[in-house]
């Protein structure tokens, strides 16, 4: 009709939300007007009826520039598995523009076809448009995971993780992997790290963090003593954010290693993953660290979680050695610890001064906080 393109703009709008295939016909009129494509593309995106895609599939053949790119945009939006073949044919298109649009409408579609035609644009295309290729089938993986197509996805994975792939697309692959395989990734990621790839070797430790499966973090916990200082630190942190017990004595041990800032990540962790047996190794971190690696050890230790936690500070409160003792003492005071009273009473009367000194003033606090 004659109508203003607001008006057309707004019927095209209600159509898109009540239009069936009644209003393919009108639509397909104003798909081919430079003034008219754009609304009504909005519309047919959004019409459900099989004749919506055919109408934009034979549009394609009849149009160039912005209204064809338009279109093939439609059509991965629409996921229009019809349209792979054609869309297939534009990714070598000579308009960059055409040729980058229908990557990423295959890309949407991320049905098989469709990540077989995004292999083949990856191992022909070249610069931005093949970077776009690599982005779209990794997406096209990913969906064919969440489908139930592991073994497709799995080869995907693999096609992105060559050395000639960029660094991100590598990482992203490695997580793909990871999610794919669920409990049997731990062999996955135990061999990236121990690989000399310096990206990877992050990659794979960052995505520790994503494991529920205890077997895997053990053995993967394993491996601390063989890294460098700098992945020791990342690795640990991933541990503890994991939070999984099994990591607990390999991160007990990081916490004595030679290097400064693995300790201190370890000391760190410990206020995680820490049980009883971490009261008395901190307990002499503490005593025997000095600046901040000590206040480190002391405020996990005050963090340790659980019964038995306590008991063993009851425990070492009675039989450990002075600079230990105090430290033990210090916590019991600061955790408020039940049944610590009579303890502290006895430690009063020590031997050592520092231990002595220490009680006093412990019992001193807990009188104020009403706990004696």
């Amino acid at each position: 009709s004659g109508a203003t393109l607001p008006a057309k703009e707004y019927l095209c709008k209600k159509l898109s939300e009540v239009g069936g295939a009644a209003a393919v016909p009108a639509l397909a009129i104003l798909l081919m007007d430079p003034e008219t494509s754009d609304m009504a593309r909005f519309a047919l995106q959004r019409i459900p009826h099989p004749s919506a895609g055919d109408v934009l599939r034979t549009a394609l053949q009849h149009t160039t520039g912005n209204i064809r790119i338009g279109i093939i945009s439609t059509l991965g939006m629409r996921k229009d598995a019809q349209a792979v073949s054609v869309l297939a044919r534009l990714t070598a298109d000579p308009d960059p523009l055409t040729a980058a649009a229908a990557v990423a409408a295959l890309g949407h579609i991320a049905d098989e076809s469709a990540l077989d035609a995004l292999a083949q644009c990856k191992n022909t295309a070249s610069g931005p448009l093949r970077e776009l290729a690599l982005d779209e089938y990794l997406k096209c993986a990913q969906a064919q995971a969440v489908n139930g197509h592991k073994k497709k996805a799995m080869a995907a994975y693999d096609e992105l993780s060559g050395a000639d792939i960029p660094e991100p697309i590598r990482a992203a692959a490695l997580r793909g992997k990871v999610e794919t395989l669920g409990g049997g990734a731990g062999a996955l990621i135990i061999e990236t790290i121990k690989g000399g790839d310096p990206a990877m070797q992050s990659a794979a430790i960052a995505v520790v963090r994503r494991l529920k499966d205890a077997k895997a973090i053990k053995d993967i916990s394993n491996e601390l003593v063989h890294l460098s200082p700098e992945n020791k630190v990342r690795l640990i942190a991933a541990l503890a954010d994991c939070g999984e017990p099994e990591a607990l004595p390999s991160v007990l041990a990081a916490a004595t290693d030679p290097e400064a800032a693995v300790r201190m990540a370890a000391l760190k962790a410990l206020a995680v993953l820490g049980d009883a047996s971490a009261v008395v190794p901190l307990a002499k971190q503490a005593a025997t660290a000095q600046g901040n690696e000590a206040e480190a050890a002391r405020d996990s230790l005050n963090r340790l979680r659980g019964d038995a936690v306590d008991a063993a500070l009851l425990t070492a409160m009675e039989s450990a050695e002075a600079p230990v003792k105090i430290e033990v003492i210090r916590a019991a005071a600061a955790r408020k610890t039940e049944g610590a009273a009579p303890l502290l009473v006895k430690c009063a009367a020590d031997a050592d001064c520092g231990v002595r000194a220490e009680a006093r003033k412990a019992l001193q606090d807990i009188g104020n906080q009403g706990v004696l």
